[in-house]
């Protein structure tokens, strides 16, 4: 029975129907020692115990990884103590690595996603978690306090932020208070404007001062999603690297050794990468808007992707007009810098169902 299955993918269903039919499903799950990693994507279940008992009956499951709608009967009234004391005696997977990108945008949504953190909250499996990744789908000033208690250890965030939620910074803030033992940073910034990357020093430089042991951090990693941009490819696309290297404070990230650009570009079929001749040329161009670090002894090191799309699917692409508002930010970097300084996939053993 797949004696080597390390990964298992549960994919856009109901398990509601094949749970019923199949009563003995949790137990069958349990011959799977070896599963390491479970990815939920749109995933129903019949009841947040079948949920809880798909992650007991997986011994070794050290990344879990909920993606996209989850679902179940939502808790009609938040948890109680009693509650979560009823559950506190059964032990979970002692897991590494947890990715939370599911909307949390509704109460009931919001219900679900404390209920799930109630419970991995109050076993009896001591902490373990070194990673974690919250995305553009979760509210997190809704679900923020019930994942507290989970930050103690984690040693590397993963943190997806989409241009049009830029108000929302404040809102990770009681989150990153509480990594004391934070060590990796990486944060992926979706824009769908050329004009909207001027907030991202902003984000990034606000989130690290919500950090309380900044000394600590060793390495910083920057996703730059581009959507849309003019008929080229222009230089001003990069400014905000400037601005970041500009703001870098070698005395507050004292440990820090290494930062990571990754930009990725969607053109349509018939634009150039001009000014540019290759990726490999705007890759040095942005490691050139760093001469601070460099400075430094900080490695610094660039990368960027360009995926093609075909002309006629321009209409389908998001327009600047209508995301050019949205995605300005509040602030300029000097605003930010006195207000701080004030105090403030599937792959080889993996299974697919």
């Amino acid at each position: 029975m797949l004696p080597s299955l390390t990964v298992l993918h549960i994919s856009a269903g109901s398990l509601h129907t094949y749970l019923s039919n199949h009563p003995r499903a949790f137990f069958a799950l349990s011959r799977f020692h070896s599963i390491r990693e479970l990815h939920l994507y749109d995933t129903t279940f019949p009841s947040f115990g079948a949920l809880r008992n798909t992650l007991l009956f997986l011994p070794n499951l050290t990344n879990l990884n909920l993606v996209g709608e989850l679902s179940w009967p939502a808790p009609s009234f938040e948890l109680s103590p009693l509650l979560a004391h009823r559950v506190s005696g059964a032990r979970r997977p002692k897991l590494a690595a947890i990715s939370m990108l599911w909307p949390c945008n509704t109460p009931e949504e919001a219900r679900r996603a404390r209920q799930f953190l109630v419970w991995l909250n109050t076993t009896s499996t001591p902490l373990s978690l070194r990673e974690i990744t919250l995305g553009i789908l979760s509210n997190v000033s809704l679900i923020g306090p019930s994942i507290l208690p989970l930050c103690r250890f984690v040693e590397r965030i993963t943190i997806f932020h989409h241009g049009d939620r830029y108000r929302e910074l404040e809102d990770y803030k009681p989150i990153l208070s509480q990594l004391s033992n934070l060590m990796k940073f990486e944060v992926s910034c979706f824009y769908q404007t050329r004009e909207g990357s001027s907030a991202i020093p902003l984000l990034i430089l606000s989130m690290l001062h919500f950090l309380p042991a900044p000394g600590k951090l060793l390495a910083l990693t920057v996703h730059f999603h581009v959507s849309r941009l003019s008929r080229e490819v222009e230089t001003t696309t990069f400014d905000w690297i400037s601005a970041l290297d500009t703001n870098f404070e070698r005395e507050l990230f004292r440990g820090l050794t290494e930062v990571a650009i990754s930009v990725s570009i969607t053109l349509l079929d018939d634009q150039t990468l001009y000014p540019f001749t290759s990726t490999e040329q705007i890759a040095d161009f942005i490691k050139s808007k760093l001469p601070k670090l460099v400075t430094n002894r900080v490695l610094v090191q660039a990368q960027v992707t360009v995926l093609r799309v075909s002309t006629q699917f321009e209409a389908l692409l998001p327009s600047q007009s209508a995301s050019e508002e949205a995605s300005q930010p509040t602030g300029s970097i000097e605003d930010v810098m006195s207000i701080l300084h004030d105090g403030i996939r599937p792959g080889r053993g993996s299974y697919i169902i």
